[in-house]
């Protein structure tokens, strides 16, 4: 299984394994500049069990988070869910994810927006809230890995896969690949052809590995 050769190469990566083993011997043919991004990451590697991705749609994680940026005041769960016709649960995972992406933050057992993307989350129509998601899109690991492997040629369903081994995520693999994915095209940082092939459009600006370094640098990675 995949999942295990992603293990294999964690193990290697606990054992502060050389570079060269890295790109040289891991069976998953990792090439060496994604076999680096790993290697850089390491410090969040020791501290996977923090991510998760759940099964809900990037939309309704903005309409949660455009919400609780128009309160004037913190937002108790029991306030968010009177604010949506949904059901407790879809309510409750999208709640989760904007503080997973830090679009909302946990204050004294309420909920508040992120200062950093308050303003936007403000000022943007509906239309316009794939801007902060975006950005909140861009600082998150598991979301940044999965993309380089797409840039790289990697299938969806194995890019998801190799970033939920490394990450440890607990969500099915099915329920990763398509958040991740839906995620990325609402975000227009991934683009879907009429054949349905994903690209990444910063790669042909011959980002893609700076772009993730710079962002991960970003991170105090």
């Amino acid at each position: 299984m995949l999942r295990n050769r992603i293990g294999s190469a964690n193990e290697k990566l606990g054992k502060n394994a050389e570079k060269s083993e890295i790109a040289g011997d891991n069976p998953t043919n990792i090439d060496s500049d994604t076999s680096n991004f790993i290697h850089e990451f390491q410090p969040f590697l020791l501290m996977t069990s923090q991510f998760s991705i759940l099964d809900v749609s990037a939309e309704f994680i903005m309409d949660v988070a455009k919400v609780v940026a128009s309160s004037p005041k913190q937002l108790s769960k029991d306030d968010l869910m009177r604010c949506f016709n949904k059901s407790k649960g879809y309510i409750t995972n999208a709640i989760s994810q904007c503080v997973q992406l830090g679009l909302v933050l946990i204050k004294n057992g309420s909920y508040t927006s992120s200062e950093r993307h308050r303003d936007l989350l403000k000022r943007s129509e509906r239309s316009q809230l794939y801007l902060p998601f975006r950005e909140a899109l861009q600082r998150y690991p598991p979301f940044l890995l999965y993309v380089d492997f797409i840039s790289k040629k990697y299938p969806s369903d194995e890019s998801a896969t190799i970033t939920s081994g490394i990450f440890q995520i607990e969500s099915s693999e099915k329920i990763v690949e398509k958040s991740l994915r839906k995620w990325g095209i609402f975000s227009q940082l991934i683009r879907k052809d009429s054949n349905k092939r994903l690209s990444i459009p910063e790669a042909e600006k011959g980002l893609p590995s700076q772009y993730v370094k710079g962002l991960l640098k970003a991170l105090g990675a």
